[in-house]
């Protein structure tokens, strides 16, 4: 949610989705057509989960692109990158700034003073780690 609320501020139409089931979260990323998906998540089950999420978006979405986000990682974030994508071609980042840095250079937006001209937009769909036995709090 952090990254959405730092890319609103750069005028980049961010939406944080909340910790959903699979299908729940594909269906929003049908519905909304985002430039980018960025799956964000917590060690431990932030690598499992953005696994599910990404090989899941991949066969419904060849070609969309999707960032992925796995704050304080501590281990190489390369080899978790390779378990997520399952081999293809993705980076994992481990810090919100490089995370931003990073979604700036896809969409050609710069960091904004609030009285500059809008960037472009897109989408960034956020998703944290969720157990499946906890309550969903986007309901809240």
């Amino acid at each position: 949610m952090m990254l959405a609320q730092v890319l609103s501020s750069d005028r980049v139409k961010a939406e944080a989705v909340p910790g959903r089931q699979v299908d729940e979260m594909l269906a929003s990323v049908a519905s909304e057509s985002p430039d980018i998906v960025f799956l964000c998540g917590l060690p431990p089950l932030g690598v499992a989960r953005s696994h599910r999420l990404y090989r899941a978006l991949r066969v419904r979405q060849p070609k969309l692109r999707i960032m992925i986000g796995i704050w304080n990682f501590a281990e190489d974030p390369n080899q978790a990158a390779q378990k997520i994508s399952g081999g293809e071609e993705a980076r994992v980042m481990t810090r919100l700034a490089e995370a931003a840095a990073e979604v700036r250079s896809f969409l050609g937006a710069q960091p904004a003073p609030a009285a500059e001209a809008v960037p472009p937009i897109g989408i960034v769909e956020s998703n944290l780690p969720a157990v499946k036995d906890l309550p969903d709090r986007s309901a809240a």
